[in-house]
């Protein structure tokens, strides 16, 4: 049996030393334990594919009385304000009410798209900015925005007339004016 003392100098091992290279050994085991732990993690990931998917669908809410289209956002306009007038033409309960204030804020919000679905259209500029002119007006015949201003009176009666200036603009919205 040969023991440290027996073996020539150079190849003998210190203390110290034997110490060293067993903390570099450990050391290398936790860097390879963490590498594969981070690569494991990376690839995997944090968690499941369910509430990634899950949150996803939270971030792309879209109302259920969103217009797919121009087209769409003012036949939902037409329909909506004549059903508003009716319904402020009759006497209203407690549940009219709440379905009427519901009504009022779908309709607003309606108004608000116009100049996201009329910009996603194949309106040219011009007929664009008279779409959302259009819109603004109508929203204050509608007594839902003040004038900016705020002297005039809300005047009801263009509301029919602002109607067919938004529907004048659907066929252009539909047809596209650039060569493919």
């Amino acid at each position: 049996m040969i023991n440290d003392l027996e073996l020539p100098m150079h190849e003998q091992i210190s203390p110290q030393r034997s110490v060293e290279q067993s903390l570099v050994r450990k050391l290398n085991r936790m860097l390879h334990l963490t590498a594969w732990l981070g690569l494991s993690l990376a690839i995997v990931g944090c968690g499941s594919h369910d509430d990634h998917h899950e949150d996803e669908h939270l971030e792309h809410f879209v109302p259920a009385h969103k217009p797919v289209d121009y087209s769409a956002l003012v036949e939902q306009l037409e329909k909506r304000i004549a059903q508003q007038t009716l319904a402020s033409g009759s006497g209203e309960g407690a549940a009219d009410a709440t379905q009427s204030a519901t009504a009022r804020q779908e309709l607003i919000d309606i108004l608000g798209w116009i100049p996201e679905l009329a910009a996603d259209s194949e309106l040219r500029k011009q007929d664009f900015e008279a779409a959302v002119s259009a819109g603004t007006r109508l929203s204050i015949a509608l007594g839902f925005t003040k004038q900016s201003d705020g002297t005039a009176p809300v005047d009801q009666s263009t509301i029919p007339k602002l109607l067919e200036e938004l529907k004048a603009l659907v066929s252009k919205s539909q047809t596209s004016t650039e060569p493919m």
